[in-house]
Protein backbone atom coordinates (compact mmCIF):
# COMPACT_ATOMS: atom_id res chain seq x y z
CA UNK A 1 0.00 0.00 0.00
CA UNK A 2 1.78 3.45 -1.39
CA UNK A 3 1.62 6.19 1.25
CA UNK A 4 -0.81 9.25 0.61
CA UNK A 5 0.50 12.54 0.94
CA UNK A 6 -1.67 15.27 2.26
CA UNK A 7 -4.60 16.40 -0.44
CA UNK A 8 -2.36 15.05 -3.43
CA UNK A 9 -3.62 11.39 -3.34
CA UNK A 10 -6.70 10.06 -3.35
CA UNK A 11 -6.47 6.32 -1.43
CA UNK A 12 -9.63 3.61 -1.11
CA UNK A 13 -10.41 3.23 2.20
CA UNK A 14 -9.60 -0.44 3.68
CA UNK A 15 -12.88 -2.37 3.82
CA UNK A 16 -13.81 -4.37 7.67
CA UNK A 17 -15.96 -7.24 7.09
CA UNK A 18 -18.32 -6.45 9.73
CA UNK A 19 -18.04 -2.19 9.37
CA UNK A 20 -19.16 -1.41 5.87
CA UNK A 21 -19.61 2.53 6.39
CA UNK A 22 -17.03 3.83 8.30
CA UNK A 23 -17.80 7.30 7.28
CA UNK A 24 -21.13 7.40 7.69
CA UNK A 25 -20.88 5.74 11.45
CA UNK A 26 -18.74 8.07 12.18
CA UNK A 27 -16.03 5.48 13.05
CA UNK A 28 -13.42 7.53 10.47
CA UNK A 29 -13.25 11.46 9.67
CA UNK A 30 -11.50 12.83 6.72
CA UNK A 31 -9.12 14.92 8.22
CA UNK A 32 -5.33 14.64 7.63
CA UNK A 33 -3.07 12.73 10.36
CA UNK A 34 0.19 11.58 10.74
CA UNK A 35 -0.48 7.97 12.28
CA UNK A 36 1.57 7.48 15.48
CA UNK A 37 1.83 3.68 14.03
CA UNK A 38 3.10 3.71 10.26
CA UNK A 39 4.27 7.88 10.44
CA UNK A 40 2.84 8.03 7.50
CA UNK A 41 0.67 11.44 6.24
CA UNK A 42 -3.22 10.25 5.97
CA UNK A 43 -6.09 12.43 5.04
CA UNK A 44 -8.71 9.88 7.39
CA UNK A 45 -8.62 9.56 10.81
CA UNK A 46 -10.06 6.83 13.05
CA UNK A 47 -12.41 8.20 15.64
CA UNK A 48 -14.34 5.12 17.17
CA UNK A 49 -13.05 3.29 20.20
CA UNK A 50 -10.05 2.37 21.17
CA UNK A 51 -9.59 0.26 23.98
CA UNK A 52 -6.02 0.14 25.82
CA UNK A 53 -4.22 0.24 28.84
CA UNK A 54 -2.32 3.69 27.64
CA UNK A 55 -4.32 6.26 26.27
CA UNK A 56 -4.54 6.56 22.90
CA UNK A 57 -5.33 10.23 21.17
CA UNK A 58 -8.39 9.76 19.55
CA UNK A 59 -7.80 10.82 15.92
CA UNK A 60 -4.00 9.75 15.70
CA UNK A 61 -4.45 6.12 14.11
CA UNK A 62 -4.95 5.47 10.41
CA UNK A 63 -7.47 3.16 9.46
CA UNK A 64 -4.94 1.38 7.43
CA UNK A 65 -2.92 0.35 10.62
CA UNK A 66 -6.43 -0.92 12.09
CA UNK A 67 -7.17 -3.10 9.07
CA UNK A 68 -3.41 -4.95 8.99
CA UNK A 69 -3.54 -5.06 12.67
CA UNK A 70 -0.18 -3.30 12.82
CA UNK A 71 -2.03 -0.92 15.23
CA UNK A 72 -3.62 -3.73 17.46
CA UNK A 73 0.35 -5.05 17.61
CA UNK A 74 2.42 -1.47 18.22
CA UNK A 75 -0.21 -0.09 20.83
CA UNK A 76 -1.17 -3.28 22.50
CA UNK A 77 -4.71 -1.77 21.45
CA UNK A 78 -8.41 -3.45 20.01
CA UNK A 79 -10.51 -1.59 18.09
CA UNK A 80 -13.25 -3.42 18.55
CA UNK A 81 -15.48 -3.87 21.91
CA UNK A 82 -15.27 -8.23 21.97
CA UNK A 83 -17.36 -7.29 25.83
CA UNK A 84 -20.41 -6.40 23.72
CA UNK A 85 -20.60 -10.03 22.22
CA UNK A 86 -20.22 -12.14 25.52
CA UNK A 87 -24.45 -12.99 24.58
CA UNK A 88 -23.77 -14.16 21.45
CA UNK A 89 -23.23 -17.99 20.04
CA UNK A 90 -19.94 -18.67 19.95
CA UNK A 91 -20.04 -19.63 16.54
CA UNK A 92 -21.35 -16.32 15.32
CA UNK A 93 -18.57 -14.41 17.01
CA UNK A 94 -15.90 -16.97 15.37
CA UNK A 95 -17.45 -16.72 12.07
Amino acid sequence: MRACTLGQVSEALPTFRYHPSLIRTGSVAQRPIRCVVCNEDRRHACVGPAYSVEEIEEGSVCPWCIADGSAAMKLSAEFADGHSLRDLSKNIVET
